[in-house]
């Protein structure tokens, strides 16, 4: 169609929403043998291979079934991967990561997506900045570039949301039709600095729950239709990636040829919502109001704060009123572990929250953890103790994961997990003396969650759930542990700079002596004995001998 206003041509955008909840048990970083997903190890196996795989080497076939072509979905569709579900990728199948990052340097069709699937206006503000500093990293890191876009969990939005998404830098994001106040009109609008792209309500049902049969000439039919009615030339369908292959098999393939043999045809254009956008720069966009709601909820965000009716149909008759408890309890525990992070951490790192936004280096491996600590750890602070609050506060952070509050009962595993993550958050207080401030953040969630009874009547409380999580997992011993591996790894880097006669390295261990800790001392003492008992490195060693404690004078090896 020849542009008119802002229209340039007619346009289909079909965006993924890639994306499964962090799985690792978080004393382990395992990912344990869930069940149900067999005969696969574990949910995220299984739909690698029922999905994320096949959407990166969709099979078009002709009439006899031959294969004629192989194609990569991820640069035809728009697409959002969540970060946890990346970092599982990057270990258990980098070639399915890769196929999306080669989707995107084609195309540029992935946006970015907060770290952890949070909803957004329910999130401390504080975490809510963190979550979308964290997801632009990873994004980068991943796809090389800096997003334009960015999906909200759940499409989750109110007007503060919005404010900080734009503040961040951010120039877009998706939402339906319900989320914005006469969205059923405008698929394009504006609110503040950011632009929001409404999905099509129904096409974006009728492919999400496989009401097109996997036909791509009815899907490509509708699509122009839509794109046609529209103002700005736009059929824009937002979906779970996870439809495409999993929910509904082969329709990746149905997709491979809408998008890209039957689209063509058809005169739509399709791809990138990025490049979409900037086709149209300079086009006056209507200012819209949104209203504090999300994507799988009829009752704005009740599902993850209220028995609001929404439910998975688990049980027959579920009791939901578990879920306010539960985001009450969990919030104090955030409450203690800030407290301890702000006050406690300022001992350590020069302002704990910048701290905090810049530790996701450490996480991707962009830095090192000693880089980091010379850049954030204070006068006289300990890396170790920085690197344990660092590491609680992840743990904190991941307390929030929607998954928790979407099904019907407690004691499923998404939410059990988040518990697993409160109780990491205490067992690291404990380990590093503040066993007051995780006590109290124990009572607290337990008092909540005594409130309420599993639909399970195995489970019993919210309570025992609760205190099974905490009470079985492997604490304090391996933190203690991982404390002293972190020590001894620390100490080492030290010391081997020491004896192995680099300048200054004499002056630096010896004023970092009067900061260790006994684990440090304890390493530093073994590796300097073993250096002066050889007597291969320069007599400067003596010194930081003696202020090791060690007789440099009497050593000898029995």
């Amino acid at each position: 169609m020849a542009a008119v206003g802002g229209r340039v041509s007619d346009f289909l955008v079909v965006h993924g929403h890639y994306y499964q909840p962090p799985r690792e048990d978080p004393y382990t970083g395992a990912v344990p043998v869930e069940p149900t997903a067999a005969p696969y190890h574990d949910w995220n196996e299984r739909i690698t291979a029922e999905s994320y795989r096949p959407n990166g080497w969709a099979r078009v076939l002709n009439e006899q079934g031959r294969i004629v072509s192989i194609v990569n979905n991820y640069g035809l569709m728009s697409f959002d991967v969540g970060p946890t579900l990346t970092q599982w990728l990057e270990d258990f199948a980098p070639d399915v990561l890769a196929r999306m990052v080669a989707g995107d340097r084609t195309s540029r069709t992935a946006v970015a997506q907060p770290y952890h699937h949070v909803i957004l206006p329910l999130s401390d503000p504080v975490d809510r900045l963190t979550e979308l500093r964290w997801g632009r990293a990873d994004f980068v890191y991943r796809f090389g570039r800096e997003p334009a876009g960015i999906w909200l969990p759940e499409t989750a939005i109110d007007v503060q949301t919005a404010a900080d998404v734009a503040a961040e830098g951010f120039d877009f994001t998706l939402v339906m039709p319900h989320q914005v106040v006469d969205g059923g009109s405008v698929n394009v609008g504006r609110i503040g600095d950011l632009t929001l792209v409404v999905a099509n309500g129904s096409l974006s049902h009728d492919v999400a729950f496989g009401v097109l049969d996997g036909s791509a000439s009815e899907f490509i039919r509708r699509a122009t239709a839509v794109a046609h009615n529209s103002e700005l030339g736009l059929a824009m369908v937002a979906t779970d990636g996870e439809t495409f292959g999993h929910h509904h098999r082969h329709t990746e393939r149905t997709m491979a040829y809408a998008l890209g043999v039957a689209a063509p045809r058809a005169g739509l254009h399709t791809g990138s919502l990025e490049v979409w956008l900037e086709k149209r720069a300079g086009v006056d966009l209507p200012v819209v109001a949104v209203v504090p709601s999300a994507w799988s909820c009829a009752h704005g965000l009740g599902r993850w704060q209220s028995d609001c009716g929404c439910r998975n149909g688990d049980f027959e008759h579920a009791d939901l009123s578990w879920r306010a408890p539960l985001r009450h309890g969990l919030d104090a525990v955030r409450a203690v572990v800030a407290r301890v992070f702000e006050q406690f951490g300022r001992c350590h790192l020069v302002d704990p929250w910048a701290a905090r936004d810049a530790y996701i280096a450490v996480i991707l491996g962009t830095e090192t953890l000693d880089a980091f600590m010379v850049r954030h750890l204070c006068e006289g602070g300990s890396s170790d103790v920085a690197h344990q609050l660092l590491q609680m506060q992840c743990h904190a952070l991941a307390m929030y994961t929607s998954c928790a509050w979407f099904f019907d009962d407690i004691a499923r595993l998404e939410t059990v997990l988040v518990l697993k993550h409160a109780a990491r958050c205490l067992h690291v207080l404990t380990a590093l003396g503040h066993g007051d401030a995780a006590d109290a953040g124990y009572q607290a969630l337990f008092d909540h969650l005594a409130m309420v009874t599993s639909n399970d009547p195995n489970e019993g409380t919210g309570a025992q759930v609760w205190d099974r999580a905490y009470r079985n997992a492997p604490m304090p011993a391996s933190v203690a542990s991982s404390v002293a591996d972190d020590q001894r790894s620390r100490a080492l880097g030290i010391i081997d700079r020491a004896v192995t006669g680099e300048d200054g390295a004499v002056r630096e261990a010896l004023a970092w002596v009067s900061s260790a800790s006994p684990a440090e001392i304890s390493s530093a003492q073994e590796t300097v004995f073993e250096a002066l008992v050889d007597r291969s490195v320069a007599s400067t060693l003596d010194e930081f001998g003696r202020a090791l404690g060690l007789a440099t004078g009497e050593l000898r090896r029995f």
